[in-house]
């Protein structure tokens, strides 16, 4: 006679499993789309990337933090490089930036009320972090472009 000498499963280990392994998918996808939109990393996606590998910030308010904090950073790189750009451009260049980034910021405002909108409206909280990931990647997309502008100016 054979027995069927089966482990006992604990279904709810089961799913914790499932949810740290989706967890952790969901961190290597993101750092694939950010590491593939950009050939060389930027210090400040460094500091990224770093901040999401700290163990402290494998939570979900450990990695909207994380992604605040860079958001930050690069609105401030993008204010630094819209001076740069600004200072070695000619007068109707200057208004056309200046029209450009009005618009820009309009474009910017719109995107972030639809994301919000979108990303809250689902269940779970890993959403949160996608808001906050694309909400970065908006003002990062902003700051590399004026960055490519400005090195254009020096040619």
């Amino acid at each position: 006679m054979v027995i069927n000498k089966r482990p006992y499963l604990n279904i709810e280990s089961i799913f914790n499993s499932i949810y740290q392994m989706k967890k952790y998918l969901l961190l290597i996808s993101l750092f694939n789309c950010c590491a593939y939109s950009q050939e060389v990393n930027h210090k400040i996606d460094i500091e990224l990337e770093n901040c999401l590998n700290d163990e402290k910030n494998f939570t979900t308010l450990g990695m909207l933090s994380c992604y605040g904090e860079a958001e930050l950073k690069w609105d401030k790189e993008l204010n630094s490089e819209y001076s740069k750009l600004t200072n070695n451009l000619d007068d109707n260049s200057k208004i056309k930036l200046k029209e450009s980034q009005r618009n820009w910021i309009i474009f910017r405002d719109k995107e972030i009320e639809f994301l919000k909108q979108f990303y809250y409206s689902k269940k779970g909280t890993i959403w949160k972090v996608n808001y906050s990931m694309y909400k970065m990647e908006i003002v990062k997309s902003r700051t590399l472009n004026l960055l490519d502008y400005y090195n254009a100016t020096l040619d």
